[in-house]
């Protein structure tokens, strides 16, 4: 069979990463269930089978990075309904600042959070490489790492989590998704993953282990920018829901949700914590 390299066509709610080397990524339809082989430049170089595509990633990426120098590796984990475009500048200033970086797409709206942390889990264990890593989540991505931590620990074969930095995380959960739970719009939208986003789901996940910093989006007052949010917020998350107990590593940006993963103060703090394991010297 001749495979002709082909430009994704978006559809980034149904892939899900299931291994990834050096800019290469095998990823799987939760739809169809077949998977491919992508590029760097996110051009689909095959197509087929688990197996076949795996070994087409060992031909094609060759051994991972992680683990060639001391600084750790990055994982990005987007939130829910989101695309990886929300990194579109905090990517380049890690890569800049010498770290190598992966943004794990998982199909957000489809499945469940668990399910979201089972694949991360098969995702980092098909590394070919060891050494240190971080994860820097936004919104649900931070409750996708949290689940991941609980259910599997920071060891991932040689891919040892020292450090996480959640932005705008819904750590006490969202009380829009409790307002909206029950609609049947919001369902549709949101899925699963929607469904999960209230106290009650995310109440038992007990507080990480490793060093972690949260840095939520708010004005700094009383009345955050969706005024209709009894308390400071960044439009969609209260500052006092992404609170975790025992974590003191914490600062508010004054920037709107989805915008707090590419605004420049946010950039400089992870770059801080990732750095020392604190937002300022």
């Amino acid at each position: 069979m001749i495979t002709v390299p082909f430009p994704t066509m978006g559809g980034q709610q149904v892939w899900r990463d299931v291994a990834f080397r050096n800019g290469w990524k095998v990823q799987q339809n939760i739809l169809t269930k077949h998977h491919r082989l992508l590029d760097p430049r996110n051009i689909r170089r095959d197509w087929g089978s688990l197996a076949a595509m795996l070994a087409r990633l060992d031909e094609c990426a060759g051994t991972n990075a992680t683990g060639a120098t001391e600084m750790p590796y990055i994982f990005l984990v987007h939130g829910i309904a989101a695309q990886p475009g929300v990194f579109r500048r905090l990517k380049p200033a890690l890569e800049s600042a010498g770290y190598s970086v992966t943004i794990i797409r998982y199909p957000s709206t489809f499945d469940t959070i668990e399910a979201h942390a089972d694949g991360v889990a098969q995702a980092i264990r098909r590394m070919k490489g060891a050494g240190p890593a971080c994860f820097v989540t936004h919104s649900m991505g931070g409750l996708v790492a949290r689940v991941l931590f609980d259910r599997y620990g920071y060891q991932f074969g040689g891919v040892t989590i020292e450090r996480m930095i959640q932005i705008a995380p819904p750590n006490q959960g969202s009380g829009i998704a409790c307002r909206l739970a029950g609609r049947s719009a919001y369902r549709v939208v949101f899925g699963k993953s929607g469904q999960q986003l209230t106290p009650e789901s995310v109440s038992a996940l007990p507080v990480p282990a490793i060093p972690t910093g949260i840095i939520a989006g708010g004005r700094g007052k009383e009345i955050g920018f969706n005024p209709f949010l009894s308390g400071d917020n960044d439009g969609t998350v209260l500052v006092s829901e992404t609170s975790l107990p025992g974590v003191t590593e914490f600062m508010r940006v004054p920037a709107l949700h989805s915008n707090l993963p590419d605004n420049s103060t946010a950039i400089k703090s992870v770059l801080q914590f990732l750095k020392t394991g604190k937002f300022q010297d």
